[in-house]
């Protein structure tokens, strides 16, 4: 993890008293080594500021693991979605690869079981009992 992403995720995880998003993806986080390109060949730039549906289309069209996370362009990191298939990070959304991806990799069953519960593609969502009790530390809910 780079210094601009780790100093916001332990600002916020201080902040939040490990009840934050951030909390979650310092805790169950990890890298994701850049790609020379965002998307490989046949995989289009999909709908601006839609991370989150769009890996979430392409997770499931192609079989690839959906991540969430935070990424960054050398500003604030922002949460982002984006997919690994192969090893290979693919993001369907931003037109250049970000600087940093840091995130987790949500297994297929409790990403439906997420949606199902809040009726949005985001995963990391606090309102969300299964995120929760997955992602959050013991007594932090």
């Amino acid at each position: 993890m780079d210094a601009i992403t780790k100093a916001y995720l332990e600002a916020v995880d201080k902040v939040a008293e490990g009840r934050s998003i951030e909390s979650a993806v310092l805790l169950h986080g990890q890298d994701f080594a850049l790609p020379s390109r965002p998307r490989p060949r046949g995989i289009a730039k999909m709908k601006a500021h839609q991370c989150f549906r769009n890996a979430y289309v392409i997770a499931e069209e192609l079989g690839a693991q959906y991540v969430e996370g935070f990424a960054h362009n050398g500003m604030v990191p922002l949460q982002h979605a984006w997919v690994v298939m192969d090893g290979v990070l693919i993001d369907p959304t931003w037109k250049t690869l970000g600087k940093e991806y840091f995130g987790i990799i949500i297994p297929r069953d409790i990403h439906r079981k997420i949606m199902s519960e809040t009726y949005m593609y985001g995963a990391l969502d606090p309102m969300s009992t299964t995120f929760r009790k997955t992602y959050w530390m013991e007594g932090a809910w």
